[in-house]
């Protein structure tokens, strides 16, 4: 597969490459693992999900459209969930991962007040307390990766950091190296996340070489940075950041990631598009391990933040292209 130039366009008339699908059972979820094939590279300016076409399928979608906020889980009980009733078979999470928090001050909903497209009717609304650290959305989707990079999925989902964020300094202050901030996460259990967004003020892989500097935060898709400090990468790249251009408050920010699964350098790539534009790739290990991975997707942050923030996420899917989990596509 032919590696995009940043700005480029996927070409119109979408050829995908065959499918193969296995099927994997993880919490009641069928985990489509495809093959299918970027767009390649153009130098045309059509709008990319125009020249996406509709090739592609949606393997899970996570949009919040139907069943209830799940239960919290691996953290402080709080009641998380219970406003909408037991967990159901309708629920398109399985759980909201809370771990770190040490109030009951945090809120979690799906709320219609802020949605990205107007055939959406909920999106979901994390609002964090002072000082609280996690309320992660863990799809019941999950994957295995492998050392030869076939399990070949793409992520779409939209952002709304609202203008709260902009309080006790502002958010140049608290997204950064100390207040970090991750709204969306590739995960095991445990310590093990594989790859991450993040908020931050520079390029700094961690790994002893030179760094750009940013005067704002930027969304960055990361290597985990456990165990970077840990020495688990042998490549010399650390995080080996991948830039996604400036946060912007009272805006929604969508985003597109394809993502070739490796537990080696083999096959490996991530790349992904802001509001449609491409913004580059990565052909480094982007999997810890083979364990079964989840999309989490909310809040999880240093728990320096002193006052609360609100996030709203909305129209999240996991497809076989472009076209299949666009979150600027009405459906």
């Amino acid at each position: 597969m032919s590696l995009h130039r940043a700005g480029a366009r996927p070409k119109t008339g979408f050829v995908a490459a065959s499918l193969i699908l296995s099927a994997l059972t993880v919490t009641g979820a069928y985990a489509g693992q495809s093959t299918a094939s970027a767009p390649a590279a153009t130098a045309q300016n059509t709008p990319v999900h125009l020249a996406a076409g509709k090739a592609g399928r949606v393997l899970w979608n996570g949009d919040f459209e139907r069943g209830g906020i799940p239960h919290g889980a691996n953290g402080r009980s709080c009641g998380i969930g219970k406003a909408d009733g037991g967990d159901s078979a309708r629920d398109q999470y399985s759980s909201i991962e809370e771990m770190g928090n040490t109030a009951c001050t945090n809120r979690v909903a799906l709320s219609g007040a802020r949605t990205r497209t107007r055939d959406s009717h909920r999106a979901l609304k994390v609002t964090m307390g002072a000082r609280q650290q996690r309320e992660l959305a863990k799809s019941k989707f999950g994957w295995r990766p492998n050392a030869s990079g076939s399990v070949n999925q793409w992520y779409g989902f939209s952002l709304y950091y609202d203008k709260n964020w902009n309080l006790m300094g502002g958010l140049r202050k608290e997204v950064s190296a100390s207040d970090w901030i991750d709204p969306v996460g590739w995960r095991t259990q445990g310590k093990n996340g594989s790859l991450n967004f993040s908020g931050d003020m520079n390029l700094s892989n961690a790994n002893g070489k030179a760094y750009k500097k940013f005067s704002t935060p930027h969304m960055i898709l990361r290597r985990n940075t456990v165990r970077n400090n840990e020495h688990f990468y042998k490549d010399g790249k650390g995080l080996d950041k991948l830039d996604l251009g400036p946060i912007v408050t009272g805006r929604w920010m969508d985003f597109v990631c394809h993502i070739r699964w490796s537990t080696s350098a083999h096959n490996a790539l991530r790349e992904c598009w802001r509001d449609g534009k491409y913004m580059g790739a990565k052909r480094s290990r982007n999997a810890v391990d083979t364990e079964v991975h989840h999309l989490r997707v909310g809040v999880y942050q240093e728990t320096s933040v002193r006052h609360a923030r609100t996030l709203y996420a909305d129209n999240v899917r996991i497809g076989t292209s472009y076209a299949a989990v666009d979150p600027s596509r009405v459906r």
